[in-house]
């Protein structure tokens, strides 16, 4: 076998080589893909957190939470209240520790869909909905909350970061025995965005697809 035969053999078998190598890291960047969890709209009721009247945890549905916490509305000593109006599935609301401004943060991005808000006491409640993406205040809404009946707000808050909720304002609504600016939150839906990470692997092996041949 004369040189020029053995060396084009041998490139072959180099070429079919790293055509195999190039279909194994398409096959597993089709599989991470598969593996990422897909983004969709989580409803959270609240009523799984077993614990009354202590912060709601970082984590609970995807998210970080500050100044959130979580309260029992059926067995509230301060009943009637807003926070049993407010109450859309038995027994637990989330609200606003102290009537202070209170937010819902993650580093990956989420979209805040919507959620019902009632007043804890003040009638005609004002809240601001302030929704950051980075440092970046991409959404500002203001509502009208009533201590009676439950208001469905949709937000529409896609991609963001950040989410602060500051209550204001308001009068004590006579048939409740106390006032302040607190507010009830129940069924908050979101939808957390997979990991960019996932996501980058799952374009790699879209566009091998196009080009790879095994």
């Amino acid at each position: 076998m004369n040189n020029s035969r053995f060396l084009k053999r041998i490139a072959r078998s180099y070429v079919r080589w790293f055509g195999w190598c190039r279909c194994l890291v398409f096959l597993l960047l089709l599989w991470a893909g598969s593996s990422l969890p897909v983004a969709g709209a989580a409803l959270l009721t609240f009523d799984d957190l077993t614990d009354n009247g202590i912060p709601i945890s970082n984590g609970y549905g995807g998210l970080q939470w500050s100044n959130f916490y979580v309260l029992n509305a059926v067995t509230f000593a301060g009943n009637p209240s807003g926070y049993l109006a407010g109450m859309i599935t038995r027994s637990n609301v989330a609200y606003n520790a102290f009537g202070s401004p209170a937010r819902l943060f993650n580093a990956n991005p989420f979209d805040l869909n919507s959620g019902y808000f009632t007043a804890a006491w003040n009638d005609g409640l004002h809240l601001e909905v302030k929704g950051y993406i980075g440092l970046t205040l991409a959404y500002d809404n203001s509502y009208t909350l009533s201590a009676a009946t439950p208001s469905l707000l949709n937000f529409n808050y896609v991609g963001v970061t950040a989410v602060d909720f500051i209550s204001s304002g308001g009068t004590p609504y006579p048939p409740y025995g106390g006032n302040g600016t607190h507010f009830a939150m129940d069924n908050l839906t979101v939808t957390i965005a997979p990991e960019p990470s996932g996501i980058v692997l799952l374009m790699l092996g879209m566009l091998g697809l196009r080009k790879l041949k095994c």
